[in-house]
């Protein structure tokens, strides 16, 4: 009987999946032209995409909304002030955790591995975007990249970085790269730490099957003024700003 209830569940898994893999497909199809569009009319007098990448996040919300088997909470967002500029670092568990930052409505200028923009449509969204690439690995990539998210910080946009580098496999929180403290620091820009946790359950590392019934946590923590620090100070602000991270993810843990 447990074996029956288990093909079931795995069916129902993959049904879901199935179903919203389709959706996202079918409706990227629908909406890309409209994106397009809006670009078009408003790159003259918006510079910074705003409402390019406002569009971007009403879309990456419909797929949330789309699957009504998962429980989204998110917290703090009175935390983010819109007006300013950050630096934004967010843990990294699944390819979800994509459309659940999109949840900040927030303004900013993602960096994403190269690879995610020669994807048809969302890297082309990326591109429109002006989201930063960057070569995993590579170190003049990593260079040209803070270079340009110098510029973009310095023109009013915020720059979002997951500081891990790549998805956790088991969706405990893994070390960070200096990047983005080294993009703090040089710009004298503060650090809005966010946390995410659940998605690494809801889609695993590599796997397209989703998991119903999952409880998905997005989490605003405080800014961190990094005006009391050097430019030198890296690695100090890198340790507060993970130290602080991981004491409030063990915190939604236990909840």
């Amino acid at each position: 009987m447990n074996l029956c209830f288990y093909y079931i569940f795995i069916m129902f898994r993959f049904l879901i999946s199935l179903y919203f893999w389709i959706f996202v497909l079918l409706s990227s199809i629908l909406i890309f032209p409209v994106y397009t569009l809006a670009w078009i009319l408003t790159f003259p007098f918006d510079r910074n995409l705003k409402t390019a990448h406002f569009i971007t996040c009403l879309w990456a919300n419909s797929y949330m909304m789309a699957n009504p088997f998962w429980q989204v909470e998110i917290k703090g967002l009175e935390k983010a002030d819109k007006n300013k500029i950050y630096v934004i670092v967010c843990n990294h568990q699944s390819l979800l955790d994509a459309l659940v930052i999109f949840k900040l409505r927030l303004h900013f200028r993602w960096v994403a591995k190269t690879e995610i923009f020669r994807l048809p449509i969302a890297g082309w969204v990326m591109v429109m975007n002006k989201y930063l690439s960057v070569k995993r690995g590579d170190k003049e990539s990593g260079i040209k990249m803070l270079e340009k998210a110098k510029k973009y910080i310095q023109q009013g946009n915020s720059i979002m970085i997951f500081p891990e580098g790549t998805r956790s496999a088991d969706g405990n929180l893994n070390g960070f790269k200096e990047g983005a403290f080294t993009l703090s620091l040089s710009t004298m820009t503060n650090i809005l730490p966010v946390i995410i946790d659940g998605t690494y359950k809801a889609l695993p590392k590599n796997s397209l099957l989703l998991k119903p019934g999952c409880k998905i946590t997005l989490e605003v923590l405080d800014e961190i003024d990094v005006t009391p620090y050097n430019p030198d100070d890296i690695q100090t602000l890198l340790n507060r700003t993970r130290q602080e991270m991981a004491e409030r993810f063990a915190h939604i843990r236990c909840l």
